[in-house]
């Protein structure tokens, strides 16, 4: 069966092409910036492949001590903070959809007012250096340890679990540490 191209879908292909380019392009152009010998890239005119091309560049970048210290800081940074940020925000989340959590309606005014209002960058840098976390690993870490955000969406996914599920594994004998690790396997 042959199908008609009309104008619009010219016009749509086109057009996405033409995003495609344009997304590409900065990175692309980056990169023959980076296998590019730095002296003609200086002076100008590469635009779609360089001139005289090069690893230099990338041989010093992947090499460089700093660079190094600077990518296992990043990939611990997301590794050990992801983690810790998850457990510790689902754990809190679990807890207030727990309807036997006394104080449950003050906790959660005290947690939201701390998501609308926060004391501002000066007063949270003065709080970092005299917790001693200023210049150290730590700061990427502790800090973010929660996010209100974040345990709103967790929250909305534990209620949506059955509540049949939760009777079920009380029944089984599973305790609440037990039931939160079981049920963020589903």
């Amino acid at each position: 069966m042959k199908t008609k191209t009309g104008v619009f879908d010219v016009i749509n292909v086109s057009l996405m092409i033409g995003m495609i380019f344009i997304m590409i392009y900065p990175i692309w152009y980056c990169f023959i910036g980076a296998v590019s010998e730095g002296q003609d890239y200086m002076r100008g005119g590469v635009y779609l492949w360089p001139r005289k091309f090069t690893l230099n560049n990338l041989q010093s970048l992947f090499f460089e001590p700093v660079i190094l210290d600077a990518f296992s800081v990043t990939i611990f940074k997301c590794i050990i903070g992801t983690g810790t940020s998850l457990l510790f925000t689902t754990i809190v989340a679990y807890g207030m959809t727990r309807p036997n959590l006394k104080f449950k309606r003050f906790y959660i005014a005290f947690i939201m007012f701390t998501m609308f209002f926060s004391g501002g960058m000066i007063p949270y840098f003065i709080l970092i250096r005299n917790i001693k976390l200023y210049n150290t690993f730590w700061v990427y870490i502790i800090p973010t340890l929660f996010s209100v955000w974040n345990m709103i969406i967790i929250q909305s996914f534990i209620r949506e679990l059955p509540s049949a599920l939760l009777e079920a594994a009380k029944m089984d004998g599973y305790g609440e540490y037990s039931i939160l690790f079981s049920m963020c396997q589903v």
